[in-house]
């Protein structure tokens, strides 16, 4: 009783902006600065934008003299609005979780405030306040370790305690990775804070199968971060006895992972945008300025290719603007990004645009980076014959073997890359398995590849 007086004591309820609110006591400034521009707080001076998608919108700002995250959570579609009647909307879920993981003695960020806005009973709007939390993203103090003495084994262990606890704690966190955790040195000790935690819920008891998923997807976030060795090392913390299994598991999450990433170039997202101008269905980078794409498209020139210019970021950059009637180029973008994702070299691709009359396509444009003197492996340029390229190729066919992909010689380009050479990929993957390409034919495809690019063994005449 004495604990929730104090619980009670320390927050303030209050109206704002069409939002109740929750908030520590003394936050009512930063409230109030936040509600003068609800509909677009970016505009806010200081306002940092982090993360923009279609669900979430995530800035960093100072509100009422402190260092905070300001997160927006959208609601998209009835379907949401209907399970957010029963279910807390995830700011309100966030804000909870911050103050049990409080409770439990699990460093996390401080929750300032969180508000929601309802239309009668239904959720239209909410947002939730944190401190920022000290310290650096886990991997990058993971790489600064490898460097000393002792190496990351102190941060592993770290890492894994943190794992133990919340379990023990009766919180089951399906999306421990990571991104959600910032690491410090606390004299020569690791510290690790919690941050996202939307998606933490409290149990009685976590099950097996709630404990398989934590581990699973923390063990495969240190995959992208740590050497074979660590990582080996990593997997015996985790799960003594049942290293084989861990990893088994990762390989699994791996494979979803890189189909997930594939698709975010056809919706809004933190790095694409997908809209509607003037007649034209627009999928692009988000560095892209639609204006610009439009400008490429006025031209009437019929079907074909030509070389623009195009503003990417803050750069101008020489592209291919390839257009035709009747078939679209979907297919190629996407291809581009799920090549991109895997690392395996390829035009990079920063636009797509498609426009319909009567429901039919009649015009599609894609804007790919251009790239002039690319040279095709299968051809018989003596350029060909340098063991720099040789290596780049073989490089090239090991990421596509990687991902289940061939390697013909057809289907690889080659470009100078200053003194050396890049070997790029055809975008027409289509469906991409994402297990390793049966050896004998990686063997077979990297011998051509060998032959194709051997330096000429001309000997010189005896004198």
């Amino acid at each position: 009783m004495v604990e929730s007086l104090a619980v009670a004591a320390e927050l303030e309820h209050y109206r704002i902006g069409g939002f109740d609110w929750r908030a520590l006591r003394g936050f009512r400034p930063g409230v109030e600065a936040l509600c003068r521009a609800l509909d677009d707080p970016g505009g806010l001076d200081g306002f940092v934008c982090v993360k923009a998608s279609a669900v979430r919108s995530v800035w960093r700002a100072t509100l009422a003299g402190r260092a905070v995250y300001v997160k927006r959570y959208r609601v998209r579609g009835w379907q949401e609005r209907l399970k957010y009647r029963f279910v807390p909307p995830r700011a309100e879920a966030e804000w909870r979780a911050a103050r049990s993981l409080a409770a439990a003695g699990i460093e996390a960020a401080q929750p300032l405030a969180v508000g929601v806005a309802r239309r009668g009973p239904w959720l239209t709007d909410a947002f939730f306040v944190g401190a920022e939390v000290p310290g650096a993203p886990h991997a990058e103090l993971l790489a600064a370790l490898r460097e000393r003495e002792g190496g990351v084994e102190c941060l592993l262990r770290a890492t894994v305690d943190l794992h133990d606890r919340l379990r023990a704690a009766g919180f089951f966190h399906p999306d421990l990775h990571g991104g959600n955790m910032l690491a410090r040195l606390d004299g020569a000790v690791p510290r690790i804070a919690l941050v996202d935690l939307h998606s933490i819920r409290v149990r009685r008891r976590v099950g097996p199968l709630a404990r398989a998923r934590m581990r699973g997807k923390l063990a495969h976030s240190l995959r992208h971060a740590l050497q074979d060795a660590e990582f080996q090392r990593a997997l015996d913390l985790l799960a003594p006895g049942g290293a084989a299994q861990l990893r088994r598991r990762v390989d699994r999450l791996e494979r979803i992972r890189l189909r997930s990433r594939s698709r975010r170039c056809v919706v809004p997202s933190t790095r694409f945008a997908r809209e509607r101008v003037n007649g034209w269905k627009i999928w692009r980078r988000r560095d892209v300025p639609s204006d610009a794409l439009l400008a490429l498209a006025a031209p009437p020139e019929g079907e074909g290719c030509r070389v623009a210019r195009l503003p990417v970021g803050d750069a101008v950059r020489d592209v291919s603007v390839r257009r035709r009637s009747r078939r679209g180029w979907l297919r190629v973008w996407k291809d581009c990004h799920a090549l991109g994702v895997r690392g395996i070299p390829t035009w990079q691709a920063y636009a797509c645009m498609h426009r319909r009359r009567l429901g039919l396509l009649r015009d599609a444009l894609l804007v790919l980076e251009h790239v002039s003197d690319a040279i095709r492996l299968d051809g018989d340029d003596p350029a060909l014959r340098d063991t720099a390229l040789q290596r780049a190729a073989l490089d090239t066919a090991e990421r596509l073997h990687r991902a289940g992909l061939g390697a013909r010689a057809r289907d690889l380009f080659a470009v100078r890359q200053g003194s050396g050479w890049r070997v790029l990929h055809r975008a027409s993957a289509g469906a991409i398995p994402d297990r390793p390409l049966a050896a004998e034919r990686a063997r077979r495809e990297c011998d051509a590849l060998r032959a194709l690019t051997a330096p000429d063994q001309t000997e010189a005449a005896p004198r």
